[in-house]
C-alpha cells in the first residue's frame, strides 16, 4: 500500500509554538503509513529553527521573495509538484494558501488561538478585528479546521456560531526525558541550590503580560527567589528596563534548549492574557514544574484535568501573583513536581495528540 502523502504548512520553522506542536505531531506518526513533509515559506537564521533532524521527514524551506500573489503562485505550484493527498496548514499565511490549492487537495488546518483576541492583542483593535475577519473568512475554504484547545473551539462558537472540532495539544515527554539537567547553567546564571526558581518561557508580548509577572515578583522580599525571563519579543526593552533595579530577574534571550533552563527551575509563572492552549506551560509542567498561572479560559481548561500541581491567582489583584508565589513551600515541592509530570504523560502527550490527528486524517481520506 502507497503511503499517504501529508505537507504540513507553515510560516517558518522558527522555533515556537505552533512548529513545537507540529514537530511532536510528526514525531508520533505512523510513518508506515504517512509519507511527510514541512515546509516553511520563508527562511530563517539557522540558530532560530526548530530542528527536524532527528525524525523522518522532509522539510523545505522556501524562502520566496516578490509581492504576495507571486509568493502565494510560487507555494502553490511547489506543492503541486508534490501533489499531496493532503495539506495541513499552521497560521494566517499558511492557511490562505492552503484555502487556494485545488480542490483535489484535502485541506486541514490547526486553530491555534482565538484570533479575534489574538490578534488585536498584535495589531490593534481596527488591524485587529479586519484580520480576524478575513482569517475567519478564509476558513470557510478549508474542509476540516481543527481548534488546539475546548477553550479556543468554545470561544469561536460564542464568537462566530461555528463549532469546530479539538484536539488537545500534547507534549512530547520523550524529549524531555532524554534532555539531562545542565548544571553549569545555575553556576553560570548564579543560581544557588538554596535559590528558588521560577519562571517564564516564551514570546513576550502584550499578550503574554510578563510586567505583570516582574511587577509582582520585585515587591517580595525573599533574596532567594529568581526569576528566569526565557525568550524575546517586542516587549524585551521595556520588560528589562522595568527589572533594572532588580538582579534576581535573569533574562536569558531566545534559546534552541527552553528544556534546559526548565530543568533549573521549580516553578513555571504564567500571566497570559489570552491563549490557545499554552505549550510553554504544559512543557514546563511535564519537566516537573508546578504551575501559577492567570485565570483565564485556557488554563483553567487544564485543571478539568486531576491534577494538584496548579495554582491560579486573578490578574484584577494587583498582588494576585505575589500572593500565590509567597504561599509555595519546598517542603511539598517533590509530590507537586511529580503530579506536574505524571499530569502531562497521562492526559496532554504528544503520543495522544498524533493518533487524534491521525484518525482525522484517515476519515477525510475516507
Amino acid at each position: 500500500m502507497d503511503k499517504i502523502k501529508i505537507v504540513y504548512l507553515i510560516n517558518s520553522i522558527k522555533i515556537g509554538g505552533p512548529v513545537n506542536m507540529i514537530y511532536s505531531l510528526v514525531k508520533n506518526l505512523d510513518t508506515q503509513k504517512f509519507d511527510i513533509t514541512v515546509i516553511g515559506i520563508s527562511d530563517i537564521p539557522s540558530n532560530k529553527k526548530k530542528d527536524f533532524s532527528d525524525i523522518s521527514c522532509k522539510v523545505m524551506e522556501l524562502g520566496v521573495t516578490g509581492n504576495v500573489l507571486s509568493r502565494e503562485k510560487k507555494v502553490i505550484e511547489i506543492i503541486n509538484e508534490i501533489s499531496p493527498a493532503i495539506v495541513h496548514s499552521h497560521g494566517g499565511i499558511a492557511d490562505n494558501i492552503n484555502g487556494k490549492l485545488k480542490k483535489s487537495i484535502l485541506k486541514v488546518n490547526t486553530i491555534h488561538c482565538v484570533p479575534n483576541e489574538d490578534f488585536v492583542f498584535k495589531n490593534g483593535k481596527i488591524l485587529g478585528n479586519l484580520k480576524s475577519f478575513f482569517y475567519y473568512n478564509n476558513l470557510k475554504k478549508i474542509g476540516t479546521s481543527i481548534a488546539c484547545s475546548k477553550t479556543v473551539s468554545d470561544k469561536i462558537k460564542s464568537y462566530k456560531g461555528v463549532a469546530y472540532k479539538y484536539i488537545q495539544n500534547g507534549i512530547d515527554t520523550q524529549e524531555i526525558g532524554i534532555t539531562e539537567l545542565n548544571t553549569s547553567l545555575k553556576k553560570r546564571l548564579q543560581i544557588k541550590n538554596s535559590d528558588t526558581v521560577f519562571c517564564f518561557c516564551g514570546y513576550l508580548s502584550k499578550r503574554k503580560n510578563v510586567q505583570y509577572i516582574i511587577s509582582n515578583f520585585k515587591k517580595i522580599s525573599n533574596e532567594n527567589y529568581k526569576l528566569l525571563i526565557i525568550g524575546d519579543g517586542d516587549e524585551l526593552s521595556r520588560l528589562k528596563e522595568l527589572a533594572s533595579d532588580d538582579n534576581r530577574v535573569i533574562f536569558v534571550g531566545r534559546v534552541s534548549s527552553p528544556i534546559e533552563y526548565l530543568k533549573i527551575s521549580h516553578y513555571f509563572l504564567s500571566a497570559s492574557l489570552s491563549e490557545g492552549l499554552p505549550l510553554a506551560v504544559m512543557e514546563g509542567m511535564a519537566c516537573g514544574l508546578p504551575a501559577i498561572l492567570s485565570k483565564i479560559d485556557s488554563h483553567i481548561e487544564l485543571s478539568e484535568l486531576p491534577t494538584n500541581s496548579i495554582s491560579y491567582f486573578d490578574l484584577s489583584d494587583d498582588m494576585g501573583l505575589r500572593n500565590e508565589i509567597e504561599k509555595t513551600q519546598r517542603n511539598n515541592y517533590e509530590q507537586l513536581s511529580t503530579d506536574a509530570k505524571d499530569f502531562i504523560e497521562n492526559y496532554l502527550n504528544a503520543q495522544k495528540m498524533a493518533k487524534k490527528y491521525e484518525q482525522i486524517y484517515l476519515d477525510i481520506l475516507n
